[in-house]
């Protein structure tokens, strides 16, 4: 066994040779493909965990449960309303989780080339890279996000990808397609960093200390992806919350992010930031784990080293 892991850690110091922009663009579309195949599973959790972040009761912070709140959208809306926005979804992951996760390994390698002192399979060298992918993706993508958001409101349903986005522009021009972008980067540079760096770190936890139990494979995957998916989870959803209420912000409450978070502390108390929590980590978790899983597969596919 001891001659599977150093064969392996050589594999992992010696990629294969392909181009470095090719290797980055089959990352991106790995990664795109992934997250796109688990948002078509994870949905219904992701639009009741929207419902509940856009509910707002002066003098409450919580809102309705997430049963309650799934079974009165079917009743009211259809069952199938459970994928209002999901082709949204998968566009904005296929942008989005694209760029994050299919750059990643990339800014490892940038960070360390800034700081050769440092340890690669440190924690902050997987947190950094995590932090940056993340930042990235969000920035270019928010576009996608802002329709998602507005797909999944309630009504949201009654117009097209295109009538949302002719809305947004109407509204705002085209720096409405980049409203609460500020929270956005944030929510996904923290959410990267506690999603891919937490994956990063645990697996190489488990390989080096318990090989024998965790080698490289599915089981290994499917173990850190699951602790990664309810890291983020917790990390991410204040800030998600944010995001969310400034996106589906047609009347301009909020001038900024900073006034849309004081405004709901007042208002709704703190724990507010966390309403939709068990939508937010019933959609993250096993969207992490199966992203991640079908990831490390594909990679395997391509020819690639594993994370």
């Amino acid at each position: 066994m001891a001659s599977v892991v150093v064969e392996q850690e050589a594999l992992d110091e010696h990629p294969n040779q392909m181009h470095p922009a090719h290797e980055i663009g089959l990352k991106m579309l790995l990664a795109g493909c992934a997250n796109a195949t688990s948002a078509m599973v994870t949905n219904p959790a992701d639009l009741v965990k929207v419902r509940q972040q856009l509910f707002v009761k002066a003098g409450s912070g919580r809102s309705p449960g997430f049963v309650h709140t799934l079974i009165d959208m079917v009743r009211k809306e259809g069952f199938f309303s459970i994928y209002n926005g999901v082709s949204a979804s998968m566009i904005r992951e296929l942008s989005y989780s694209g760029i994050r996760m299919g750059c990643y390994d990339q800014f490892k390698s940038g960070i360390l080339s800034l700081s050769p002192s440092l340890d690669p399979h440190s924690v902050i060298v997987k947190l950094g890279a995590g932090l940056g992918s993340g930042c990235l993706g969000a920035a270019i993508a928010n576009p996608a996000d802002v329709l998602k958001v507005r797909r999944q409101a309630v009504g949201g349903a009654a117009l097209s990808l295109r009538g949302h986005a002719r809305a947004v522009y109407a509204e705002q021009g085209f720096k409405g397609f980049y409203r609460a972008v500020v929270p956005t980067v944030i929510r996904a540079g923290v959410l990267t960093s506690s999603q891919l760096g937490s994956y990063d770190v645990a697996k190489h936890f488990l390989r080096t200390h318990y090989p024998t139990t965790f080698p490289e494979g599915l089981f290994t995957h499917l173990v850190c992806s699951g602790f990664a998916g309810f890291a983020c989870s917790v990390t991410s959803a204040p800030i998600d919350t944010v995001k969310v209420r400034m996106m589906n912000d047609a009347t301009k409450q909020y001038s900024s992010s900073l006034e849309c978070a004081a405004k709901m502390l007042r208002y709704e108390g703190p724990m507010a930031f966390y309403k939709g929590f068990i939508g937010c980590w019933t959609r993250l978790w096993p969207h992490t784990v199966i992203s991640l899983v079908i990831f490390e597969k594909l990679r395997a596919f391509a020819g690639l080293n594993p994370i």
